[in-house]
C-alpha cells in the first residue's frame, strides 16, 4: 500500500537483457552479415539446398533470439548453421537407409527370379525396380507377390538395411549429436552473456524497476 492507501501497482519483471528493448525495428540479420563481408554472409549450402529456405530460417531464428549486438548476431548464425547441418545429416541418413533398402530388395527379387509371371518374362530386374519406384501397378503387384511368398515385409527389409549400414548410420548419429551439442553451447553462451550484462546494469543502477535503461546524466 502507498501513503494514500492506494494499492501499489505490481512491477513488471526486469528484462533479462535490457538491450533487447533497443533492438531496432525491422532489423534484418542478413543485412548485418552482408555488411561484415563475404566470410560471414556466405551460406553453408550443399548441392540441392535452397538459398531462400536458408535465409527464411535464419530470419525466423533471429526474430526469436533477438540478437542485441554483433556478437550475438554471429552466434545466431552459428545456431542456424549448426541446425542446418543437423537437418542435412538427417536427410543423408534417410537417403543412406533407403539406398540400402533398395539393395536388399533387389537381392531378394533376384533370388526369387522376380518378373517372371506365368512363365513369361514380363520384367527384367532393373525394369521391375524402376517400375516399382515409379508406382507402376503391375510392378508393385509383382514385388508384393514376391514379398508375400518369402514371408517378408517392409519392416524386415528396412531392418536388414539398417544392419547393413549400421556403421555409417552410427557415424552420422555421432555427427548429429556433436552439432546439437555445439548448438546448445552457443545458446547457453547467449544466456550467460545476457545474464551477466543485466547484472552489470542493475549493479550500476542503469535499469529502472520497469526494465527501461536510464539515460546517462
Amino acid at each position: 500500500m502507498t501513503a494514500d492507501n492506494t494499492p501499489a501497482r505490481p512491477q513488471p519483471p526486469v528484462y533479462q537483457d535490457a538491450r533487447i528493448k533497443r533492438h531496432p525495428p525491422g532489423h534484418d540479420i542478413l543485412t548485418t552479415l552482408n555488411n561484415l563481408g563475404m566470410l560471414f554472409a556466405k551460406r553453408p549450402l550443399a548441392l540441392g539446398e535452397s538459398e531462400q529456405d536458408y535465409d527464411d530460417f535464419l530470419r525466423k531464428v533471429s526474430i526469436t533470439v533477438q540478437p542485441g549486438d554483433i556478437i550475438e548476431t554471429l552466434w545466431v548464425k552459428d545456431i542456424v548453421d549448426l541446425r542446418w547441418e543437423t537437418m542435412r545429416l538427417r536427410r543423408a541418413q534417410a537417403s543412406l537407409l533407403m539406398s540400402a533398402a533398395r539393395v536388399v530388395l533387389a537381392n531378394l527379387l533376384r533370388i526369387e527370379d522376380a518378373g517372371l509371371i506365368d512363365g513369361i518374362r514380363v520384367f527384367t530386374l532393373p525394369d521391375l525396380l524402376k517400375g516399382f519406384a515409379d508406382g507402376d501397378d503391375q510392378a508393385v503387384a509383382e514385388v508384393g507377390r514376391v514379398l508375400a511368398r518369402r514371408g517378408t515385409d517392409w519392416d524386415m527389409i528396412m531392418a536388414q538395411a539398417l544392419v547393413d549400414k549400421l556403421n555409417e548410420i552410427g557415424a552420422i548419429e555421432r555427427m548429429i549429436a556433436g552439432a546439437d551439442a555445439r548448438r546448445s553451447k552457443v545458446l547457453q553462451e547467449i544466456d550467460r552473456r545476457r545474464d551477466a550484462f543485466a547484472r552489470r546494469l542493475r549493479a550500476a543502477g542503469a535499469v529502472t524497476p520497469h526494465g527501461d535503461i536510464r539515460s546517462p546524466g
